[in-house]
């Protein structure tokens, strides 16, 4: 494991940015990631499949008389687990527990189901200036909190961190954005009902920063760090995915 790095994200700053993914791992994820966004079309709107291959992914924006909400829910956007299986194999997984050690991923979770025997690796999708696509700033671990029914999401012994990967977007203008050290504080939080089920509303008025400072590199970051999706200000469609990965909470004493 790489001590530097772990302490940098569990105990300092809370984030890490350095780290880079290949051009061929990068391809692979937005393959994968295209097929699945390829084959939900297909059943929902088979008479829009052929346009949807032909406009690619990064234009689903201009897909006409579509019910977005309708589409993608989470469910629709977690990897199947072939996927994930080909994910696990890349250099990417491999440079991942360079610095973890041995980890595992989260279990598939969304409203209050839990799926145990699927590995969750999701993607998000973004349209240009819209609003409507971003959820409100938020701490991973109020939702792990009011979802892990007997530590079925978490186990007890584990704690989380995030990974956000952009596949479609462009460098400083649709990034994650993170409050700088709002991990080291308590913030007061509501739960509310939403379409999708129940949620943590943060009560205080943030504003984040965008973390990223070079392509093809992944945002790594603390489970209690406060965070939400910046408006798609570019042209495409914001593609990304998110890991949570898992590690035993005594790594801490080590560091």
């Amino acid at each position: 494991m790489n001590k530097e790095i772990l302490k940098k994200i569990l105990i300092g700053d809370g984030f890490y940015s350095d780290l880079k993914i290949s051009k061929k791992d990068l391809c692979l994820f937005k393959k994968e990631v295209s097929n699945q966004y390829l084959m939900r079309i297909k059943r929902i709107y088979p008479d829009l499949y052929k346009e949807a291959e032909r406009l690619q992914i990064k234009n689903y924006h201009l897909l006409k008389n579509i019910n977005h909400n309708k589409l993608w829910h989470k469910k629709y956007r977690c990897l199947q687990q072939k996927s994930i299986s080909l994910i696990k194999k890349t250099n990417f997984f491999k440079d991942l527990e360079r610095i973890f050690g041995k980890f595992k991923l989260s279990k598939v979770a969304y409203d209050s189901s839990f799926s145990l025997k699927r590995d969750e690796i999701y993607w998000r999708i973004v349209r240009p200036n819209n609003d409507n696509d971003i959820g409100e700033y938020h701490a991973d671990k109020w939702f792990h909190e009011l979802m892990n029914d007997n530590h079925k999401a978490i186990p007890k012994n584990m704690i989380s961190i995030k990974l956000w990967l952009p596949l479609v977007h462009k460098l400083k203008s649709n990034d994650l954005l993170l409050v700088p050290m709002s991990h080291k504080k308590n913030y007061d939080y509501e739960i509310i009902d939403s379409p999708n089920g129940k949620k943590p509303v943060l009560k205080t008025n943030l504003r984040g920063r965008q973390m990223l400072e070079k392509p093809n590199t992944v945002l790594i970051f603390n489970e209690n760090m406060i965070h939400k999706g910046s408006i798609n200000k570019d042209r495409y469609t914001r593609i990304s995915a998110e890991i949570t990965i898992l590690i035993k909470n005594d790594i801490i004493k080590l560091l």
